[in-house]
Order: C-alpha cells, then sequence, then structure tokens
C-alpha cells in the first residue's frame, strides 16, 4: 500500500470559513529516537531537527539534531489519513 503524502483535504462545508495554513494541513510525522522533528515545507528549510517530503519524488529527507548517525537511530515515520473538525453550536 502506498503512503499518501501531502495536505489532507479539509471538509467542504467549513472552507470558505475557515483557512489553515500549509504545515497544519500536512499528513506526515517523523521521530527520531522518540523525539519529534519539525517539518520543512521546502528542502531549502530543512534543517538540523526537521524533516521534509518530496512528494514528487516520493522521498523523505530527515536531517536529526545534534550527532546522532541516522544509520543506528529509531526512525518512526507516521502519516494521518485526514483530520477532523467540528462544529460548534
Amino acid at each position: 500500500m502506498a503512503l499518501r503524502l501531502g495536505p489532507c483535504t479539509g471538509s467542504s462545508g467549513w472552507e470558505p470559513y475557515v483557512t489553515l495554513a500549509d504545515i497544519v494541513r500536512r499528513r506526515e510525522m517523523v521521530f527520531v529516537n522518540g523525539t519529534a522533528l519539525d517539518q520543512a515545507l521546502s528542502y531549502s528549510e530543512l534543517q538540523a531537527g526537521r524533516f521534509y517530503v518530496d512528494e514528487n519524488a516520493q522521498t523523505l529527507y530527515i536531517q536529526p539534531t545534534g550527532n546522532i548517525p541516522i544509520s543506528g537511530a529509531a526512525v518512526e515515520v507516521a502519516v494521518r489519513r485526514s483530520f477532523s473538525m467540528h462544529p460548534g453550536k
């Protein structure tokens, strides 16, 4: 099963009223040795403690913090299917 990368789509009922930043709509999460990395939205933003997903190349770039050699690290990648917003009353 191929992973679905990229931003989640929102519910059509709220889109005219709510605008979410691109980073909020992203599906991907990466942890290195149990520490969450921040997501970069472009390769040029990649730095220590961040990761970047190239959707076209289906490639994940990871830049762990400190002197962690990635070859010996525990790397966890999670992808959420969607996000949920509940209307107020």
